[in-house]
């Protein structure tokens, strides 16, 4: 474990982070393959905690609040508080698929800069022109 805990050490002392935006969506997302999580606990997480996307694996909502606290229990990693205290905090995500996400890490204020492409540019767009209650 010390080896973990060193390197979450030097996260911590970070002065940017460049984080890789993720989609709680079992049919798109990497996050089922890289986590002891299968598609049933992520179809889960999606339909009864309303979790939308994950930063360094922690799960967020269309608002950007952390949610999902079961799975958040599991995770071994920077904090919520962690994450926002690195200075400089670069998002990057792509397609379509990742534009709810990506508007709920926006909606999170976890970024300062997103690089994404056009068509998740355009879906997080439309996203915003919806109502927070539909």
């Amino acid at each position: 474990m010390a080896p973990i805990k060193d390197i979450l050490n030097i996260a911590r002392q970070a002065n940017i982070a460049l984080l890789g935006i993720g989609t709680v969506d079992p049919e798109a997302s990497r996050f089922v393959q890289f986590t002891a999580l299968s598609a049933e606990e992520m179809k889960q997480i999606a339909d009864l905690y309303h979790g939308i996307g994950e930063l360094l694996a922690i799960i967020y909502n269309r608002a950007g609040k952390p949610c999902a606290q079961p799975y958040a229990d599991r995770v071994v990693g920077l904090t919520i508080e962690e994450l926002q205290a690195i200075p400089l905090r670069i998002g990057v995500a792509g397609s379509l698929s990742k534009a709810a996400a990506i508007q709920g890490a926006l909606c999170g204020g976890y970024l300062h800069t997103l690089i994404t492409d056009e068509t998740a540019a355009q879906g997080v767009m439309e996203l915003q022109a919806i109502p927070q209650g539909s």
